[in-house]
């Protein structure tokens, strides 16, 4: 894939970038530029209704998409230095561009967790999976024949298209590879390689898994 679509996935994707800083208790996310969100009131960043992707802070009264939060926390011009803006974005996102091919590497989790702000019900987790040599192919295949059994992702304005084109699944009674005495919960799918893949719970109360 080309850099268009890794821009595409990242669009797609917010909350591997908002979710470093924290979840504000009004639902919203804690801005990353000023930190709003971390105070007595609770009220964080939000999408704008009639502005797909295009997030606000009412305190620092920034606007614009992930890319323009990016740029803005790392102090560069959205415009004459996107390229340093997607580099940014794709070690975030574990992302490689590399000759005209996309790829994606493990989750850059070390990163993330520098960052991110413990919540009592939204705290990140650490890396939980199998081996590095279990080939989860089979299950990615399963997973996305029951992508139409949920409607969370086109809810939240993620496409069919999307959701096939980078092989999302959903999986209604998943468990942890390394801990199967846990209670099963229902999970989309997110493969990041054939070995490795995010399980994102539907509700909110559960911590995600990579």
């Amino acid at each position: 894939m080309d850099t268009d679509e890794a821009k595409e996935y990242i669009k797609a994707n917010p909350d591997v970038y908002f979710r470093t800083f924290g979840i504000a208790k009004d639902g919203g996310y804690i801005c990353p530029l000023c930190q709003n969100g971390t105070g007595k009131d609770g009220t964080g960043i939000k999408e704008i209704p009639t502005k797909k992707g295009v997030y606000k802070c009412f305190k620092c009264d920034f606007s614009g998409d992930i890319f323009s939060f990016i740029a803005k926390e790392n102090n560069l011009d959205i415009k004459s230095d996107f390229p340093k803006v997607m580099d940014i974005a794709c070690k975030i996102y574990g992302i490689i561009v590399e000759n005209n091919n996309f790829k994606k590497k493990e989750y850059n989790m070390k990163y993330s967790m520098k960052r991110s702000i413990d919540k009592k019900d939204n705290k990140l987790s650490e890396p939980a999976s199998a081996t590095a040599e279990t080939d989860y192919s089979d299950f990615f295949k399963e997973a996305a024949k029951h992508i139409h059994e949920t409607e969370y992702l086109t809810k939240r304005g993620i496409s069919e298209e999307t959701q096939n084109k980078f092989n999302i699944g959903y999986c209604k009674e998943w468990k942890h590879p390394e801990k199967p005495k846990m209670m099963p919960s229902e999970r989309i799918i997110i493969p990041t390689s054939k070995h490795s893949y995010m399980a994102r719970a539907i509700n909110e109360d559960k911590e995600q898994y990579k």
